[in-house]
Formats: C-alpha cells, sequence, structure tokens
C-alpha cells in the first residue's frame, strides 16, 4: 500500500440541512503524480476509513484497469470492506494541484456487500491529468457518495451523464443557473401549449438565445424570426416538461424530476431539440423503470431504433434472449419480422449474447454503458447515437491517441539521430582543429 495518500474528511460547521446531511465527501491526494506506475491493472490503494457506518477503500490504478480495452485511462474503484450491504449513490471529480476541476463524472448508483464489494471504471486519460498536473504534481480525486434506502423509490443503475453546464459551482454557472426563466433579461420567449389541451391554453417561458444555441442547438435554430414580443409557440411538448428540459440547459440538477412518470417524454423532447446528454440520462431511467413483456418488447426495440436509443436496444435484446420462447410465439413479434431492415440487426445482436465464447472484451463486446463510460472520460467525445457510432468513435479515438504517440516518438527518435549527427560533427571539427 502506498504511503503517498491522505485521506480527508470534510469537517462540517453547523447543523447541515436534511437535504444535504446524509451527503459526505473524501478527498485522496496523489503527490509525485507523474511518479506513479503507467502499468495496466496496477493500484494504489489508501488506507481504510469509516463512512455510513462501513468500511471503505479507494484504489486508483494510475495506467488504468487491465481489462480495460483504453491505454490512457485512469480507473477508480470503490470497495466495501464490512461485512453489510449498502447502497449508495456516488460520483468523483478529478482536481489538479490547485483545486482546479479536471473532469466530474456522472453520478452512479450501486449496491455494495455479499458478492459486489467493489466497482470500478475509468474515470479520466492520464495525458489529460498530466497536461493538468504543472505545480506541484498533486492530483486529487474526489469522491462525493450518500447512501440510498432500499425503501425509497428506484434508482438507476446505468450510466448518467454530467450536466456539462456545471463545470464545478463556478461564478459563471451560477450566472448562467440564476437567469433561467428572467423575463427581464431574455431575448426570446415561448408559447407553450399542451398537445392534449384543444383550448391551446399557452405558458410563456423566457429564455437567452446564446445559451440555447450552446446546450440545444435544434431548439436555438428554430428560434429564427422569433423574440420576446414575437413568442415562438411550441404546440408538441407539454409545459412541465418543456420546463425540465430547460433547466437541464441551463445547468441545474434533475433531482426532483419524476422520472418515472416522466422519462419517455423527456428523453423525446431531448431528441427533438438535440440535448444529448439529457436524452442519455432520460434514456437510463426509462430503462430503469419499464417492465418489459413478451408483449411489449418487440415495439420497444422498433421504438429503440427510431429514437436512436442504443441501451433501449440492447435492454430489449437482453430481454428476447432470456425469455425467447414467449417472445418469439407472440403476435407482437410479427411487427419486427414486417421491418425487414431491422430483422438482420435483431438477431446478430441476439447472436452476440448468446455466443459468450466470442466475447473478446475488445471495444465490440463493450455493453452500452460501458461504451457511454469510455467516451464521457474524454469531455470533446459525444455520448449520443446507436451502438455502430458509439463504436466507431471510440475506435477512431483509440486509433488517433496511437497514431499521435507514434508520431511523437518518431519525431523523438529523429531528433536524437540528428543531435547524434550533430556531435559527431563537432567531435570531427575538434579532431580537425587539434
Amino acid at each position: 500500500m502506498s504511503s503517498r495518500f491522505l485521506v480527508s474528511k470534510v469537517l462540517e460547521v453547523g447543523a447541515p440541512p436534511p437535504s444535504f446531511s446524509e451527503h459526505r465527501s473524501i478527498l485522496v491526494h496523489f503527490h509525485d503524480f507523474k511518479g506513479l506506475s503507467s502499468k495496466k491493472g496496477v493500484y494504489e490503494e489508501t488506507l481504510p476509513f469509516k463512512l455510513f457506518n462501513h468500511t471503505w477503500r479507494i484504489s486508483v490504478a494510475p495506467g488504468g484497469d487491465e481489462a480495460s480495452p483504453a491505454d490512457d485511462m485512469i480507473s477508480v474503484a470503490l470497495h466495501l470492506d464490512s461485512k453489510g450491504k449498502i447502497r449508495v449513490r456516488y460520483l468523483y471529480i478529478v482536481r489538479d494541484d490547485s483545486g482546479g476541476i479536471i473532469k466530474k463524472t456522472g453520478q452512479r448508483d450501486n449496491t455494495f456487500g455479499q458478492e459486489h464489494s467493489g466497482h470500478s471504471g475509468n474515470v479520466v486519460s492520464r495525458s489529460t491529468i498530466l497536461e493538468k498536473v504543472v505545480t506541484n504534481g498533486t492530483c486529487t480525486i474526489e469522491l462525493r457518495m450518500t447512501p440510498v434506502s432500499d425503501s425509497e423509490s428506484k434508482y438507476c443503475n446505468h450510466f448518467i451523464p454530467a450536466n456539462r453546464a456545471i463545470s464545478g459551482s463556478t461564478l459563471q454557472d451560477s450566472i448562467i443557473s440564476s437567469l433561467l426563466f428572467d423575463e427581464e433579461s431574455a431575448d426570446i420567449c415561448f408559447d407553450v401549449s399542451s398537445p392534449s389541451d384543444d383550448t391551446k391554453q399557452s405558458v410563456k417561458i423566457y429564455a437567452h438565445q446564446c445559451i440555447l444555441k450552446a446546450r440545444a442547438p435544434a431548439l436555438a435554430r428554430l428560434c429564427a424570426g422569433y423574440n420576446v414580443s414575437n413568442s415562438m409557440p411550441i404546440d408538441d411538448v407539454e409545459p412541465d416538461i418543456f420546463r425540465e428540459l430547460m433547466r437541464f440547459v441551463y445547468g441545474l440538477n434533475m433531482d426532483d424530476t419524476d422520472w418515472e412518470k416522466d422519462a419517455k417524454a423527456i428523453l423525446e423532447a431531448a431528441n427533438k431539440y438535440d440535448v444529448a446528454n439529457l436524452k442519455v440520462t432520460a434514456e437510463a431511467w426509462y430503462v430503469t423503470y419499464f417492465e418489459f413483456t413478451a408483449d411489449n418488447v418487440t415495439d420497444q426495440f422498433l421504438y429503440a431504433d427510431a429514437m436512436s436509443c442504443p441501451l433501449l436496444k440492447e435492454s430489449t435484446v437482453n430481454f428476447m434472449v432470456d425469455n425467447g420462447i414467449d417472445v418469439f410465439s407472440s403476435d407482437s413479434f410479427n411487427a419486427v419480422l414486417d421491418a425487414r431492415g431491422l430483422t438482420r440487426e435483431l438477431f446478430l445482436m441476439m447472436a452476440k449474447e448468446l455466443d459468450s465464447s466470442s466475447n473478446s472484451g475488445g471495444v465490440d463486446s463493450m455493453s452500452i454503458d460501458s461504451l457511454r463510460i469510455q467516451l464521457d472520460a474524454e469531455n470533446s467525445l459525444s455520448i449520443d447515437g446507436d451502438r455502430e457510432i458509439l463504436v466507431r468513435r471510440l475506435v477512431d479515438h483509440y486509433k488517433s491517441c496511437l497514431d499521435s504517440d507514434g508520431e511523437t516518438q518518431e519525431e523523438t527518435e529523429t531528433l536524437e539521430y540528428e543531435d547524434q549527427i550533430n556531435a559527431d560533427e563537432d567531435d570531427d571539427g575538434d579532431d580537425q582543429n587539434n
């Protein structure tokens, strides 16, 4: 175990409000980060620490997990050492030596205990850390965690990306969030009416086109020709759903969203207005709450294809594999057979699930959650799109990294060769002078 690590707890001053009292943070400092082993599968562990009446450890592989196909990732694992079982919601924030945020992950919900004592995942690229850690060489990973009661409503087990508008409680984020629904500073107004309301009574929702352009580009393009006095009509999204979309666009969290009731409507609104991370979030919650049956799973497969929802499509195929006889004998399965363009894709996906011997551990065999987690670790890579797009995007990224490494090595070797030639010429000149 490394003695480099110091584990710190956040100290509370005063009594925290009930909504905050169960949240805790742990800081793990990597001193001399560049000196840590970059070999895959080599983990450094913290000393055990107490949290929520349980004993935990954090382990970090600066060179990445051995099972990961990525070659430039830092993997972080959270372990439960004590007996018992606990379900927690947590996320990681990677900070540089001055406390600035390098990367903030999406939150995850996992159950620890019994056969699942540890959960790991890639967090950020090693090269990004090396670029950011420049002063005293210290990199800090902050773990934020809160327990989730089994008596509470269902929680999402799928990857949920961080809201990209939030970069770590900065002044800019606070200003953007404070502008939500602000009529005085707005330069666009939406007249939003319910599709199911025949009277078409509308609700006015104010926004800012510069924020929409960055966060909801499809919606921003539709705003052309409209302003505060000439409102843009929206009659295909419920006002409450449009408000939820705008909350996300302006960087607010979605903790109070009724995902069980609204996940599908938010997914469709996010897809329509090109809010990619909200679409991925809504899809994850939709899959969590939806109850597949032999009669509805094929309809969901077709819906996933139409909406480009790879996690939903993967979930339908997994259900078909597990319940093949019931699904294939159902009347609804004819819908897939009639959609000839999808039949081949469906059976190929099912064959992959059934043929575990073909699982080589490569990118092609990764789950949608794993693909999205890998892509999310690189802030510039989109996590939206179907499976083929996600796989191609990740493979292209790996290839570009390898090509970059090869060019750097070739340039280094060329410079070393030229330096040697220059040194030899200097030696020859010295000999002639002598």
